[in-house]
C-alpha cells in the first residue's frame, strides 16, 4: 500500500496555484495584445482615408478649375470628344459655346483681384443656371469659359442658348456692396458643320468669339469659314 508522500502533495498544491495565475497571465496579456492590434487596425483604417483624400483631390486638380469648381480645359476635351462619339454613332449635331466676359482687365485694374474672382464665381454660377442637366460648362482660364451643347436639333438651338447667358451675364452682380456691371462674348461652333475633330471645334468657337470682340462685343455669333 503506497501514501502519498509529503514532496508530492506539495508538488501538487503547488501545481494547482500556479496553473490558475499562468492562464491570467495568458489572458492579460491576449487582452492587451488585441487591444493594440485594434489601435493599430483604427491607425491604418486613417491612413487609408487620409490617402484616398489626397489622392481624391490631387484627382479633382487635375481636371477641375479651383477657383468655380467647375471642369477645366482637360476634363472639358474629354467630354467633347465622348460627345462626339455619339454624336457621330447617333448622327446628332452638337455645338461648342466660347465664352469670354467682357472688360474683365478693366474690373480686375479697378476693384481688386478679389472683386474679380468673385465676378469669375458668379459668373460661372450664372451659366451654369441657363444649362440643361447633359450640358457641360468650363472654365479654361482667366475670364475664359467653354460650353459644350450636345444633341441639338438645329443651328438655332446654340443661339437661343447664347442669347440665354448674355441675357444672364447683363445682370448686375452684388459683390462687397457694390454692383458690377459686365456682358460676354460668345463665338460659337457646329458638328459636323464647322468641324469634326474636338481641337478644331474649340478653335473654331474662339475664333467666331473674337469677332465678336471686333465688332463691339456683348453679342453672340456663329463661326464662319469667310
Amino acid at each position: 500500500m503506497h501514501e502519498n508522500s509529503p514532496i508530492g502533495s506539495q508538488e501538487a498544491t503547488e501545481k494547482q496555484t500556479t496553473e490558475p495565475t499562468t492562464l491570467r497571465q495568458r489572458i492579460a496579456e491576449l487582452g492587451v495584445r488585441l487591444v493594440e492590434l485594434a489601435k493599430a487596425n483604427e491607425s491604418l483604417k486613417r491612413e487609408l482615408t487620409q490617402r484616398k483624400q489626397a489622392e481624391e483631390k490631387l484627382a479633382r486638380h487635375a481636371y477641375y478649375d479651383n477657383l468655380t469648381d467647375l471642369p477645366n480645359r482637360r476634363l472639358f476635351r474629354s467630354h467633347l470628344k465622348q460627345a462626339l462619339t455619339l454624336a457621330r454613332r447617333n448622327q446628332r449635331r452638337l455645338a461648342v459655346l466660347f465664352v469670354d466676359l467682357d472688360h474683365f482687365k478693366t474690373i480686375n485694374d479697378s476693384w481688386g483681384h478679389a472683386v474679380g474672382d468673385r465676378l469669375l464665381q458668379g459668373a460661372a454660377k450664372w451659366l451654369k443656371s441657363c444649362l440643361r442637366a447633359s450640358d457641360v460648362v468650363a472654365r479654361l482660364g482667366g475670364d475664359e469659359f467653354i460650353i459644350l451643347l450636345p444633341e441639338i436639333a438645329q443651328a438655332e438651338d446654340a443661339t437661343t442658348v447664347a442669347k440665354k447667358l448674355l441675357s444672364a451675364l447683363r445682370k448686375p452682380f452684388r459683390i462687397e456692396g457694390r454692383e458690377i456691371f459686365t456682358s460676354a462674348s460668345i463665338g460659337i461652333s457646329l458638328y459636323p458643320d464647322d468641324g469634326d475633330d474636338a481641337e478644331i471645334l474649340m478653335k473654331n468657337a474662339d475664333q467666331a468669339m473674337y469677332c465678336v470682340k471686333q465688332d463691339g462685343r456683348n453679342n453672340h455669333r456663329l463661326f464662319s469659314r469667310a
